[in-house]
């Protein structure tokens, strides 16, 4: 069973015209991270939620608006206590969730981001084509 700890308010969906993606941002982040995910988002995934990289610079597939690899959603989503009694298969059901995968990118930026080596690990081109890596 599955159990998502996302307040419905934490992220408001602005309406995409009619050739754009939709657009996610979070409502309870820090300016600061609200606005490292609007340089992410879009580096990322262009804004799709249902994005697909079939091989990313490890060799295996990122999901979603974030790319997320399922271990690398699993692990974070439970640490941060944003999916409670889920079993690591699981993660495959709500691995498109842009929901889940910004608030997990929020809680993860919010306490790792001042490292360099969670830049390079986590996001690497986009991260470092916004400067992240020099400025953290």
């Amino acid at each position: 069973m599955v159990t998502a700890q996302v307040m419905p308010s934490q992220l408001s969906k602005i309406a995409p015209t009619i050739d754009e993606p939709a657009h996610f941002e979070p409502t309870h982040a820090t300016a600061r991270t609200r606005a490292i995910l609007t340089d992410l988002i879009p580096c990322e995934s262009g804004g799709d939620p249902e994005a697909l990289n079939p091989l990313d610079l490890d060799g295996t597939p990122s999901h979603g608006i974030l790319q997320f690899k399922p271990t690398t959603l699993y692990q974070f989503a439970r640490e941060f206590d944003i999916l409670t009694d889920i079993e690591p298969d699981e993660i495959y059901n709500v691995l498109y969730d842009p929901d889940i995968q910004i608030a997990t990118a929020t809680k993860m930026i919010e306490k790792y981001g001042d490292n360099i080596a969670f830049w390079k690990q986590q996001w690497p081109d986009c991260s470092k084509k916004y400067g992240y890596w020099q400025n953290y």
